[in-house]
């Protein structure tokens, strides 16, 4: 299991990438909105991690803190689901 520290630099990481592309991952406005037909289109595709996610967090739910954020995106970044 990662320690804390670990998972700091992950995230560290993640920014720094984000960065380089130009994008922004302080801002809470998404870059770009898939059209409502390009996003159900997207989910049907991935109908198959959504069940999956749905499921997961269903199972581990009481155990997670209030505030637990997951995020589902496709190979391009496109966020198919956010459960909060």
């Amino acid at each position: 299991m990662k320690n804390q520290s670990s998972y700091e630099a992950d995230v560290f990481a993640s920014w720094q990438r984000s960065a380089r592309t130009g994008l922004r991952p302080d801002l809470r406005a998404p870059s770009y909105r898939a059209p409502a037909e390009q996003l159900a289109h997207l989910q049907a595709t991935h109908q198959d991690m959504l069940d999956a996610l749905t499921a997961c967090i269903a199972a581990i739910a009481d155990t997670l803190p209030e505030q637990t954020v997951f995020l589902l995106t496709d190979a391009q970044g496109i966020l198919l689901k956010k459960n909060t």
